[in-house]
């Protein structure tokens, strides 16, 4: 909307021909069918979001939330769909884990994971930049996911999924 009112705006105008909507972008009636549209575009979009966290929420809770493991260190998913532990894997979590809440800092985490022979789970060397997940948007952890931002004991943390870190 902003842009088709940009070229609007210009001293040669620039007109912009919406197909569906049969809307000519230097008509005077089509900057408020627009921004109609837009306003239902984005309600929509609101809603779709809306439904689609209810639904997944809804299926954690009724643990048949299916979750792909291909990039998921310490997990695998039998043939059944189930997540199971890949105990040497999730080893390497624990360590990574135990470190960052030690204050480790993740170039040090990364050269005792390579000194070890411990790869990713894409069978890459650790660098201070590598993650046991993804990164949660606006968090600024190496090594982390939104496990370690979450809690930070230890003690009660769980570490691949059922374990406690002893």
């Amino acid at each position: 909307l902003s842009m088709v009112r940009k070229l609007k705006a210009l001293s040669r105008p620039v007109e912009v021909y919406f197909e569906k909507e049969q809307l000519h972008s230097l008509d005077e009636k089509t900057d408020m069918v627009l921004g109609l549209c837009a306003s239902i575009a984005q309600e929509e979009s609101r809603s779709i979001s809306s439904n689609i966290k209810w639904a997944i929420k809804n299926r954690m809770k009724g643990g048949t939330q299916k979750i792909p493991t291909a990039a998921l260190l310490g997990y695998d998913t039998d043939d059944d769909g189930n997540m199971v532990i890949i105990e040497q894997e999730a080893e390497i979590v624990r360590i990574i884990f135990k470190s960052f809440v030690q204050g480790t800092h993740p170039n040090l985490i990364a050269i005792r994971l390579n000194s070890r022979g411990f790869k990713t789970v894409f069978g890459n060397n650790w660098t201070a930049k590598s993650r046991t997940g993804r990164k949660k948007k606006g968090t600024e952890g190496a090594m982390t996911d939104s496990a370690v931002a979450e809690n930070t004991n230890p003690e009660t943390a769980l570490i691949a999924g059922t374990e406690k870190v002893e």
